[in-house]
């Protein structure tokens, strides 16, 4: 449980959370619940299962038999449970995780942002559009789910909102071309933003011999990993604080603090450039048009001094 070790420097003292991951093989909430029963006696702060690990039929949150058997587990271990599900919203389906508070009540909701390319499995699905960070008692946190893991944006900008703990659900059990890209963004995500990214998913796959349960420190190393072919619970604790203390280069700059911090808001500290970003992004693609409009020029004027 949440507990602080004293010393001088604010930061120096230990914010130690207990964190629970499920990993599971298929879609079962009766298979959830086994592990489920594992976490309540264990009683971590918070317990994070697999995308759609409960189930795939859409449920509306107001009448979900995942969402009602999560509070009376979140109830009976005194812990947070953060679980995903397809939410079934009028005609519309969206891919949902609902942080469950101590008491069993609704803390936080979560709407995947980033849906892949239609298909008869997620033709009707919905992307969300908010990228919220949720005030817990024992940390700022933010979800992100499977495909968002993809975008950088989705964690920076949770990040730039204080979150110091990233959960992600996911379903990723292959390999694109024989490279686990879930864990690889994973870790570039949590080195990037200097934050703690809790990962839970399903076991191996036969083409992918990697699973993808467990949990990354800021600086990218797996401080709890999981069996690859097991289903299973496991916990360990975490020093929030550590995404403070992280030093690099000889300064004494936290490294979050130079990731995070515009130049222009503290020049001896930050080292972002927003202002350099701006001139390559924006909301209509309009930046990556003109890229590639001024390449294809630079292509033919090298085509016609060739031939010429």
């Amino acid at each position: 449980m949440i507990r602080a070790m004293k010393d001088a420097n604010p930061n120096d003292i230990a914010r130690l959370v207990k964190v629970g991951v499920i990993q599971l093989k298929g879609f079962s909430l009766d298979v959830a619940k086994r592990f489920m029963d594992e976490a309540a006696e264990d009683k971590p702060d918070v317990v994070l299962l697999p995308e759609i690990g409960c189930g795939r039929e859409p449920e509306p949150i107001s009448n979900s038999p995942i969402i009602e058997t999560m509070r009376e587990y979140a109830k009976r271990g005194k812990m947070y449970v953060i679980i995903n599900f397809f939410e079934a919203d009028g005609e519309d389906t969206f891919n949902t995780t609902v942080i469950l508070a101590r008491d069993g009540e609704i803390a936080g909701v979560y709407r995947k942002v980033h849906i892949p390319l239609p298909t008869e499995k997620n033709y009707n699905q919905q992307g969300g559009d908010e990228l919220s960070v949720f005030n817990l008692d024992f940390a700022q946190v933010g979800i992100e789910v499977c495909f968002d893991n993809y975008f950088p944006e989705t964690v920076r900008s949770m990040a730039l909102q204080g979150a110091e703990i990233i959960f992600f659900p996911h379903q990723e059990h292959y390999c694109w071309n024989g490279v686990e890209h879930v864990e690889i963004l994973a870790r570039a995500r949590a080195i990037e933003n200097v934050i703690f990214v809790v990962l839970a998913g399903p076991t191996a796959a036969e083409d992918c011999p990697f699973g993808r349960t467990g949990i990354i420190d800021p600086t990218g190393k797996y401080i709890l990993t999981t069996p690859n072919d097991k289903e299973c619970y496991a916990s360990t604790e975490i020093d929030i604080n550590l995404i403070h203390r992280i030093m690099v280069d000889d300064t004494d700059v936290p490294m979050r603090t130079q990731m995070l911090v515009d130049k222009s808001v503290r020049e001896l500290y930050g080292r972002r450039q927003p202002d350099v970003y701006r001139k390559y992004l924006d909301s209509k693609g309009e930046s990556y048009k003109k890229v590639k409009a001024t390449n294809r020029n630079i292509q033919n004027r090298n085509v016609q001094n060739t031939k010429g």
